[in-house]
């Protein structure tokens, strides 16, 4: 014998939050965005610093950032291929304007001739603590660290500072605040005095 069970003809619909979720979840590589932290970072091994395809790097801000790994505890190979880990560097500069510096000029002199006091000369300072323009560059600095071959994202930082001057002095003051807290994750941009 067997049992008439009544069948209910209304059908279960998914929960109204399905569909968000899935936007949700799609939405970062939909926009652009990139993949999420794989990851706790390495602290040491071998690590080679690499341009992105058609991204420049230049060798004061590599030199930079490799003294600033190598500090972490990493060894920094020169050729590319040969490390467990890359270092994708991006270096950008914009102009942020001039701003005012005063120089300090040198102190007058005078030196003594060679032969009887002939020869002699005097330097007199001209524009003596006379302010000067200088071009202010917005240098942003962008690090993504890889294992080689897998996209996976161990560690993502960027810093930023705007300054005038030697681009070695900046790109060294870069690479190490961008790096100062490293293995944890910077929240979001880096200001480098």
């Amino acid at each position: 014998m067997t049992a008439n069970l009544p069948i209910s003809s209304a059908r279960r619909s998914p929960p109204r939050w399905l569909p968000l979720a899935v936007v949700a979840t799609a939405m970062p590589g939909m926009l652009g965005a990139s993949p999420p932290i794989a990851s706790a970072p390495p602290t040491r091994g071998t690590i080679s610093i690499e341009q992105p395809p058609g991204e420049p790097i230049p060798p004061d801000f590599a030199e930079g950032v490799a003294a600033a790994l190598a500090a972490r505890g990493f060894t920094v190979l020169d050729r590319p291929g040969h490390s467990a880990l890359r270092a994708e560097l991006v270096v950008s500069r914009t102009p942020a304007g001039t701003g005012a510096v005063t120089v300090a000029s040198e102190r007058g002199s005078a030196a003594p001739g060679g032969v009887a006091g002939l020869g002699g000369g005097v330097t007199l300072p001209l524009g003596r603590n006379a302010p000067r323009t200088v071009r202010l560059d917005r240098v942003t600095l962008q690090l993504t660290i890889r294992r080689r071959g897998a996209d996976a994202v161990l560690w993502r930082g960027s810093a930023v500072t705007v300054r005038a001057g030697d681009a070695r002095d900046t790109a060294a003051a870069l690479g190490e605040g961008l790096l100062r807290v490293y293995p944890a994750q910077p929240a979001g941009l880096i200001g480098v005095p």
